[in-house]
């Protein structure tokens, strides 16, 4: 079994998955492995399909039972869906199911940031919304969730960053490197389409 998917059954035995939620948690697991194919990912699908849930709350507990010393950045729209993200993920943490297999400590632990005892003293994770802080903050993954929820309330600090549909904070050029996953909602059936926009321009990935 994907092991992103056999953390979710241990964590969350009641959700069910169908074939995309396979296929996307195997583009993950390889994402998070280093895979050259998977460097970055953008996943786009109907709302209520469960991005979020996979994404945004199973997947950085899979890496923090992967890498203890990982440190994940959670962007969102508003701040109160990114913190949502990140304390969801902090319970999963302390699940006595997850503690049983991957013991851990934590030395602070609020909703929009943690930090696991014992890696460099930054935050483990850090969530913000797209007006957020994220001065000095460093990540291996960085992940967005609907960071724009329509075209018009671009903030001020994105319409002056480089490049002409650049939606992402300007602050992502601190992680040069680290991995970029980008849940959207695509438009329901019948719904007005929303034209792509190309990974590149998230962030500054290589």
């Amino acid at each position: 079994m994907n092991a992103l998917l056999e953390l979710a059954r241990l964590l969350k035995p009641s959700l069910v998955f169908d074939w995309f939620h396979r296929a996307l948690a195997d583009l993950l697991v390889r994402c998070a492995g280093g895979d050259p194919d998977v460097p970055n990912l953008l996943i786009s699908s109907p709302p209520g399909s469960g991005k979020t849930e996979l994404v945004s709350i199973l997947f950085p507990a899979y890496i923090f039972a992967r890498d203890q010393s990982a440190h994940v950045i959670t962007l969102a729209n508003s701040d109160s869906l990114a913190t949502m993200a990140s304390g969801n993920v902090l319970r999963l943490v302390q699940h006595p199911g997850f503690q049983e297999r991957w013991p851990l400590t934590l030395d602070k632990a609020a909703a929009a940031q943690w930090t696991i005892l014992g890696n460099d003293g930054r935050p483990s994770m850090h969530a913000a919304g797209i007006t957020g802080q994220l001065t000095g903050q460093r990540a291996d993954y960085l992940i967005f969730d609907d960071l724009i929820k329509s075209q018009r309330p671009i903030p001020k600090l994105c319409e002056s960053a480089p490049g002409p549909t650049f939606l992402a904070p300007r602050k992502l050029d601190c992680c040069p490197r680290a991995k970029l996953c980008r849940p959207v909602a695509a438009p329901r059936p019948g719904g007005s389409a929303r034209p792509p926009i190309p990974l590149r321009e998230l962030g500054r990935v290589e």
